[in-house]
């Protein structure tokens, strides 16, 4: 028999689990009220290329994570190192940064008239703001 708190718990779970179905409905619900059918809408935008540049994005993301993961994780396990505990949260850390701070961190620090201009007196020398560069890497990192 279930008790009280268990009761709840499920209660708030629950809710929880409808609140993070919403923005499915919500663009569910925007598709079928549509005024014009879906392959109108799909042959006016630019389709192939932004699911071309969306899986270039993913692959990129991926080799680079896992370039830059896997050698920490290696190091990590077979390795005594000091302040290893140190390390780990470190490594783990840009892990719980949702990525629109990062992403402004980013720009802050690497775009026009950031902290490496101002630091040095010239501008980046890889294009930060609406690239491939800068989209990677601030999911990359």
């Amino acid at each position: 028999m279930p008790t009280k708190a268990n009761l709840s718990l499920k209660l708030i779970i629950a809710a929880i689990a409808l609140l993070m179905l919403l923005p499915l409905y919500v663009s569910i619900r925007d598709v079928l009220e549509l005024k014009q059918s879906v392959a109108d809408l799909l042959q006016t935008r630019d389709l192939a290329a932004s699911i071309g540049r969306s899986l270039l994005l993913a692959v990129c993301t991926g080799l680079g994570g896992a370039l830059l993961a896997v050698p920490q994780a290696y190091i990590l396990a077979r390795y005594r190192i000091p302040a290893r505990k140190m390390w780990l949260i470190l490594f783990v850390v840009p892990l719980v940064v949702p990525s629109y701070i990062s992403a402004y961190s980013y720009l802050a620090a690497l775009g026009d008239k950031g902290f490496y201009e101002v630091l040095t007196g010239s501008s980046f020398p890889l294009a930060i703001e609406s690239s491939l560069f800068g989209t990677w890497l601030s999911m990359m990192m």
